[in-house]
């Protein structure tokens, strides 16, 4: 049976990307830091010619909300339109709209293209309560994957329209007078990675490019305002290359080309990230200026000359506004962020009057990384709309959230109730056990640290071909391993009471010694011959000084006991073990010689009477997880994994050998083994992942008593790896783990 992290749960180097990273092509300024890739044609096997397939998972972490606002726009005091993105339950992240009328806000349909892995709406513009446009990106995970997407609002629902993608390009705000005149602006990267302002215009019938002036060589536009059909002022930065000092940047669109306006430029470098033209040729673009942005940068426009103001930030804002309305000229709220020990703590509005300058108001009271994302105005109110942060139970900025939206006028704003779509907040198949006839049974892991109240802790399958399903169950916890040894018991190891035991019909907690607390020991893995008969190992709470722990369950009673600590030992620990009779047990895990010291691989074997270290010593540092599967006393494989390690001992009755696991290609890179299953000496099942410069997935390896040889799986979604395995047969295996999309999400593939 397979054991879970005892040195921490690092996921595939942060699984190639942030742990909440979005797509830097849906325009709030949220980049992607890692790239998910899809299974490339030469990496594995299509389904067809694959006797491993992909089964279907319920949602294991309850449908919890996920969402966030990206932009507002109010055209009267009565009628906002707010549009954004929601991950859902099957983790399709698809875009999200919501109107405020009679005193409330109300979701409303949205439209996302078929098939896509990712659809956002970055910024919107409305003439009235039946006319607004929208621009956003929609495609797969990576940013390369993604187009542009635009829609139109009728006052009852979104259309898509179709809209130009000119390279690799991000649109960052639109602005309408009416409803067949809107610009939209944003950046495309050309191939030597330089930043080109791109702009379209809607004529009410269709997009067309219209290019910017770009008068340097690097340029982007954040920003735009039109206070006319034929009159458009955008703003952003620009820079003779990729590493000078930026400036910023205003364009002025006449109705048929782009023109640079001439502005007072702060030393330094500035960019501008906002503007707002309540008039025609009146107008205020906010920003950052100074070195490392430390000023907050304003430009207004007047009588056709641009005037520069570098108002002061106060203590713990962070300097520079991101976001700007004016109900009338000068008459604006930006908004500002507060930061605090480096990171962004909440937000703030900045309001000006007519005569005066820049003041900001009290940061919004509540947890970090709070959001407020944009702001629109009218003369008596503001609407700001954002996202709230999960640390308080409430989602954060990045996708794992909720929407959130205050109304108010200069600094005084009062929350306002908004609606979110069920979503799910991922999961992760962390183990699996399966017997004879089919049935399985599944642990979940929806996070690390602590578990919503009322999460499933667990799945199960009543056949090799059934559905899976989330049976009732008292406890809920991060399960760290499970043992099934018929369809009416099964033990599972780290729910808060310490285990939890099925019946047949519903899981019930059941206390344990030392129950386990991920990266701090505890109880790890188990493995049961009967309702009767169970072993577990793992490594008593004592943190830099841990020792192996074996505990023993005859139905009614848990006894623990210490096995054999390898000479000079300081920490040691089990984390898997499997036993084919009372007299026959393996168990593996690792050990130091010095207080954070070098790992070396742990092997003792049981005999009914004491446990004995049966292995040599080997280096096994930064391994997360360890998997034990004994078929009979004489065919026993060992293995250790984490991300880029796949090591493994197989024991034959007289000798251990080491094993080398093979990737799908002979170009792999990185590969990773985290679980394995052995039904006989010449049939081991082991899986995880693996990587290499153009692909990543899973990776199951068989092996035949002498090698193992890597078998051809059915493509995933996203980036997808295994965490455990469980065979009955040697043509009968489930595997479990999750698939990254934008968020983890649980999966299973069944071989018969």
């Amino acid at each position: 049976m397979s054991g879970f992290p005892q040195l921490g749960l690092a996921r595939i180097a942060s699984r190639l990307r942030s742990s909440q990273a979005l797509l830097a092509a849906i325009t709030c300024g949220i980049a992607l830091t890692g790239v998910a890739v899809a299974l490339s044609s030469n990496s594995t096997a299509s389904a067809a010619s694959s006797p491993w397939s992909v089964q279907s998972i319920p949602s294991v972490s309850g449908n919890t909300p996920n969402a966030q606002f990206e932009d507002v726009s109010c055209p009267t005091i009565a009628f906002c339109m707010a549009v954004g993105r929601y991950v859902g339950t099957d983790a399709i992240q698809r875009t999200l709209a919501e109107e405020w009328t009679g005193g409330r806000w109300h979701i409303v349909s949205s439209a996302s293209p078929s098939g896509a892995q990712a659809s956002g709406l970055g910024s919107v513009s409305c003439v009235s309560a039946t006319a607004c446009e929208a621009v956003g990106s929609s495609g797969g995970l990576s940013a390369g994957s993604q187009t542009l997407l635009a829609e139109r609002w009728n006052g009852k629902a979104w259309a898509l329209v179709p809209i130009q993608t000119p390279g690799s390009t991000t649109l960052e705000a639109v602005s309408c007078t009416t409803s067949s005149a809107c610009v939209t602006v944003g950046f495309r990267t050309a191939a030597d990675a330089i930043s080109q302002a791109v702009a379209e215009r809607w004529n009410g019938h269709q997009w067309l490019i219209i290019t910017p002036a770009r008068p340097l060589k690097s340029t982007d536009l954040d920003g735009v305002s039109c206070p006319a059909a034929r009159s458009c002022y955008a703003v952003g930065g620009q820079a003779t290359s990729t590493i000078a000092a930026g400036h910023p940047l205003v364009e002025h669109w006449n109705g048929s080309s782009w023109t640079t306006q001439r502005i007072v430029s702060p030393t330094g470098a500035a960019e501008l990230s906002a503007i707002s033209c309540p008039r025609a040729a009146t107008c205020t673009a906010v920003g950052s200026a100074g070195t490392a942005n430390t000023r907050m940068l304003v430009e207004d426009l007047a009588r056709g000359k641009w005037t520069e103001g570098l108002p002061s930030a106060p203590r713990l804002a962070e300097p520079g506004m991101y976001a700007v309305s004016c109900s009338a000229p000068r008459v604006c709220t930006a908004l500002v962020s507060y930061i605090g020990s480096g990171e962004v703590l909440t937000w703030a509005t900045a309001f000006r009057g007519a005569t005066g300058g820049f003041k900001v108001g009290a940061p919004v009271p509540n947890a970090a990384f709070d959001t407020g994302a944009a702001v629109s105005c009218r003369p008596v109110s503001c609407e700001v709309v954002g996202a709230l942060n999960s640390s308080d139970g409430q989602g954060d900025p990045s996708g794992s959230g909720t929407t959130a939206a205050w109304r108010g006028s200069h600094n005084h704003f009062t929350r306002q109730s908004t609606l979110n779509p069920a979503g799910t907040a991922g999961g992760s198949l962390t183990g699996v056990s399966c017997v004879a006839s089919g049935f399985c049974a599944a642990t979940d892991s929806v996070t690390i640290d602590s578990v919503p109240a009322g999460a499933v802790s667990v799945l199960d399958r009543a056949a090799g071909s059934g559905q899976w399903s989330a049976p009732p169950n008292q406890g809920s916890g991060f399960l760290a391993s499970i043992s099934c040894t018929s369809a009416s018991f099964c033990l599972a190891l780290g729910s808060p009471a310490g285990a939890e035991t099925w019946d047949g019909s519903t899981w019930s907690e059941l206390t344990a010694p030392d129950a386990f607390i991920p990266n701090s020991g505890g109880l790890q893995a188990v493995t049961c011959l009967s309702d009767t008969d169970c072993v577990a190992v793992g490594s008593t709470l004592m943190g830099l000084k841990a020792h192996a722990l074996v505990a023993t369950w005859d139905g009614s009673t848990w006894t623990t006991s210490t096995p054999a600590l390898p000479a000079g030992s300081v920490n040691s620990l089990l984390a898997g073990v499997s036993c084919t009779s009372a007299t026959n047990c393996v168990a593996a895990g690792s050990y130091t010689t010095t207080a954070g010291g070098t790992y070396h691989a742990l092997v003792e074997t049981w005999d009914g009477t004491t446990w004995t270290i049966a292995s040599p010593s080997m280096r096994v540092d930064g391994f997360d997880h360890v998997s034990v599967s004994c078929a009979t006393a004489s065919a026993c494989m060992v293995t250790w994994g984490a991300f880029g390690e796949a090591l493994a001992d197989w024991w034959n009755g007289s000798i251990w050998t080491a094993t080398t696991f093979p990737g799908p290609t002979a170009h792999v890179d990185a590969r990773w083994v985290y679980g394995v299953s052995c039904t006989s000496a010449t049939f081991c099942t082991a899986v995880g992942g693996f990587l290499y410069p153009n692909a990543s997935g899973p990776l199951v390896d068989t092996w035949n008593g002498t090698t193992w040889t890597a078998a051809a799986l059915p493509a995933t979604v996203g980036v997808a790896e295994f965490n455990a395995v469980s065979c009955t047969t040697g043509t009968a295996c489930t595997a479990v783990g999750d698939d990254q999309r934008l968020l983890d999400v649980p999966f299973a593939e069944a071989r018969s």
